[in-house]
């Protein structure tokens, strides 16, 4: 329980740092290149403080993994990015969170988790939850073509990202994980890096500073989800936090930055309750 609570504070903490760096015009790219870097190190230095034996970073499957969940880590930044523009943050933010459908789903045909009535019933629920407590915004978004592929693409990639994540802890051991983390971190750090510098973006001091605080955040999560699925399975474990995660982000947009708290998000909030407790009913 323990460690689903510290990934709800860790996944609302880090994006109430982007929120920030979005209300006070940070480079959002730069800021995440930055991200993956101190993230990195974090995960090298507990690599090496856990005297994980070097052949292990010679594992042909672990790198494999890693390079591909290090890759999709940027393509679902930039997905996300390119829909927000094209249909705005509310609806995009909504979608990226329903992908842990996708590793709740695969968990259940993969690797056997048990799924009843109730866990599929607050599965279906989530979609809707995550829709009713998306942001205010101005305007509605534009429905096209383009709009559905973007969207498409923040739930899929969303969900492929968090799918190998439970593949990582049931495939590798303990040491191989910290392999794995440091690998994909490192990757998502050559390739953020790599598509700043192409597209010549520079890196502000408050860039760096923010990506520094998120990059702390970033890792220590990472670690959490990777410890808690060992511990909690994935058709609870997922569920429970996307839906307790939306429900702290709609208050702290309150507090913080002074949202209005809608209807529909007032309804969005108890559907995402109703959700936690389907999901938990017989988890016991």
């Amino acid at each position: 329980m323990i460690f689903l609570l510290l990934a709800v504070v860790g996944g609302v903490a880090f994006n109430q740092c982007l929120r920030y760096g979005q209300k006070h015009g940070a480079n959002i790219l730069a800021t995440v290149a930055v991200n993956y870097g101190v993230a990195t190190v974090v995960s090298l230095a507990i690599l090496f403080a856990r005297g994980v034996r070097a052949g292990q970073l010679l594992d042909a499957h672990v790198i494999a993994i890693a390079f591909i969940n290090g890759v999709l880590y940027l393509l679902h930044l930039l997905v996300v990015l390119a829909a927000y523009q094209t249909v705005g943050v509310g609806i995009t933010a909504a979608l990226s969170r329903a992908g842990i459908i996708v590793p709740a789903v695969a968990a259940w045909l993969a690797w056997n988790e048990t799924m009843n009535a109730f866990r599929w019933i607050g599965l279906g629920l989530v979609p809707v939850a995550m829709v009713l407590m998306r942001r205010h915004e101005q305007g509605k978004p534009r429905l096209s073509l383009a709009g559905d592929m973007v969207l498409l693409g923040c739930f899929g990639i969303a969900g492929a990202i968090m799918t190998l994540h439970k593949y990582a802890e049931v495939h590798f051991t303990l040491d191989q994980r910290e392999v794995y983390k440091s690998l994909l971190f490192a990757v998502a750090t050559a390739a953020a890096v790599g598509y700043t510098l192409a597209r010549r973006m520079r890196y502000s001091k408050g860039d760096v500073a923010l990506g520094v605080v998120i990059g702390l955040i970033n890792a220590t999560m990472l670690l959490i989800i990777l410890a808690a699925l060992s511990k909690i399975a994935a058709v609870v474990f997922f569920p429970t936090v996307a839906s307790l995660e939306i429900c702290l982000n709609v208050f702290a947009a309150r507090l913080l930055w002074r949202e209005r708290l809608l209807k529909r998000q007032l309804l969005g909030l108890a559907i995402a309750v109703g959700v936690v407790l389907l999901t938990n009913a017989s988890s016991r």
